[in-house]
């Protein structure tokens, strides 16, 4: 066996290391598997929205979530599709399938990048749901949203947490503490 920084000999195969990961103080878990491609696809998707090619948005989060079933923000995007298609159950429905994805999908990172997200998630339940008409759910899902960045704020004071405090506060009409909050 022979051993070198970048890659190890064993047996004729070789295990080799990216330039990034021998380049980088720190060593970078192995993605799971589909996650890239899924990644990928999730930023075509946002990019396909923000260009107004709504259907091909959806065509690519579709792809997204087939390469990596637990990416939440691609799941997500389906329901802002619904939700702009004037489909608040259908929106809603997805929202509901993002939740679980959540920790997965945000395991290794900040832990105000979960909170922002799940805040996020709260705030676009609120919405479906009032769409819907279900107006106690919709402030229940507000409140929740309200209660998750109050946490994270206190937990982690920065701009994200503060962001997401602020947003939670507009969700609910409250744009005073809101302004405070950005």
């Amino acid at each position: 066996m022979l051993t070198w920084p970048w890659a190890t000999i064993t047996s004729g195969a070789t295990t080799w290391m990216p330039p990034l990961a021998r380049t980088s103080r720190f060593w970078m878990p192995a993605t799971p598997p589909g996650l890239v491609t899924s990644l990928i696809h999730s930023t075509l998707g946002q990019i396909d929205v923000l260009q107004g090619r709504l259907f091909v948005a959806g065509g690519a989060f579709e792809q997204a979530l087939a390469a990596y079933s637990a990416n939440f923000d691609a799941q997500v995007g389906l329901g802002d599709l619904a939700l702009r298609s004037g489909e608040a159950a259908q929106a809603l429905a997805a929202y509901d399938a993002a939740q679980p994805m959540l920790a997965q999908y945000y395991a290794g990172q900040p832990a105000e990048n979960a909170s922002l997200a799940a805040v996020m998630l709260h705030v676009r339940r609120g919405i479906a749901l009032a769409r819907q008409g279900d107006v106690t759910a919709a402030a229940a899902a507000r409140d929740q949203a309200l209660a998750l960045a109050e946490a994270a704020a206190t937990l982690t004071p920065r701009a994200l947490a503060q962001f997401a405090l602020g947003a939670a506060h507009l969700a609910r009409g409250e744009t005073k503490a809101a302004e405070t909050a950005f």
